[in-house]
């Protein structure tokens, strides 16, 4: 058994609107990690990851989302496709799906292999 504590945590700002919580696992088969979307501006249009215009690619993981809250008008657009997700869902992203998540979101990635982001690409 491990544990993994929040103190041991990396947290980052991924641009304008999102926080990312890390957890080391050590380990290359997964990875997990909480990720919270809200701007720390006040606009609504900035509350998105990525930015407005562009979208996130994995080329290699593949992304199971856990939503622990979302408020209605967030949502999450993969492939050209609007899933509006709400708490309790799961949203999976498969590898070479270009998304885009927008409005107020709290939710936990478990991605396989480990995220790396070597294999994350912003394309606009």
């Amino acid at each position: 058994m491990k544990k993994f504590e929040y103190s041991e945590a990396d947290q980052k700002q991924i641009g304008e609107a999102a926080l990312a919580v890390e957890y080391p696992l050590e380990e290359e088969g997964f990875s997990i990690t909480q990720v919270t979307i809200t701007s720390r501006r006040l606009t609504e249009d900035t509350d998105r990851y990525p930015e407005e215009g562009k979208r996130a690619v994995n080329k290699k993981c593949r992304e199971l989302v856990y939503i622990f809250s979302a408020t209605p008008e967030s949502g999450v657009v993969i492939d050209g496709r609007e899933f509006g997700p709400a708490k309790g869902d799961v949203v999976m992203i498969e590898p070479g799906e270009e998304f885009f998540w927008r409005g107020y979101l709290d939710m936990l990635m478990f991605c396989v292999p480990a995220w790396t982001p070597e294999q994350h690409e912003i394309v606009e």
